[in-house]
């Protein structure tokens, strides 16, 4: 059996901004519900000592809690976009963060990676395969508030040079995952199903 992802339409999602022109820290994107790990996000928020920049795209339950932390801290509430804004969100960002509980393939990491995103995600589900480590984003070590706090605080660390690095390399991965890969993919099976059928 093969598992293949939907495929990520590279019409909708590309580059456009260098990384110097970013100006959202970590951008939170997906359903604003308990298993995405939302909950997480918005409980380490207050302990950073940076004032780096939040950014959450969605909608859900967590809404007026976003809405009531962005009061006090540098956080942004952009609602639920449609696949432009969302491509320009994913720019802006220096970093997508999704400490999920749970997720099948999750789309929005490889989303973002195709926008220069490098992504920082759980180890669940289909996400430990679209995030190679030091490449083009990191894994959680577990998913735990201490976690995320640390690695944000590392990775919001990282010096201007180390992230042009890691954009580059982010820029040039997860080609496997585009829609046209993945339907040439499927074309291929496909194929190779019909010659084994026909013998």
């Amino acid at each position: 059996a093969k598992t293949l992802c939907a495929g990520i339409p590279q019409t909708a999602f590309y580059v456009e901004k260098q990384p110097e022109e970013k100006d959202i820290d970590f951008l939170y994107a997906g359903s604003l519900y308990q298993h995405k790990g939302v909950e997480l996000l918005l409980r380490v928020i207050p302990q950073m000592q940076e004032k780096w920049r939040f950014a959450f795209a969605g909608s859900g339950p967590y809404e007026p809690q976003i809405r009531q932390l962005s009061q006090n801290y540098p956080v942004e509430y952009l609602g639920s976009l449609g696949q432009q804004a969302l491509r320009k969100a994913y720019n802006r960002s220096r970093f997508l963060v999704l400490p999920s509980h749970g997720e099948t393939f999750g789309l929005v990491v490889s989303e973002a990676i195709f926008c220069g995103c490098p992504a920082i995600v759980s180890p669940v589900g289909g996400l430990p395969m679209q995030v190679q480590e030091g490449v083009n984003g990191t894994l959680l070590p577990e998913i735990s508030e201490k976690a995320l706090l640390h690695t944000l605080q590392q990775m919001g660390a990282l010096s201007a040079r180390e992230y042009r690095r890691l954009w580059a390399n982010t820029c040039q991965s997860n080609q496997q995952f585009s829609l046209q890969a993945v339907c040439q993919e499927l074309l291929s099976l496909y194929r190779i199903n019909r010659t084994a059928n026909e013998h």
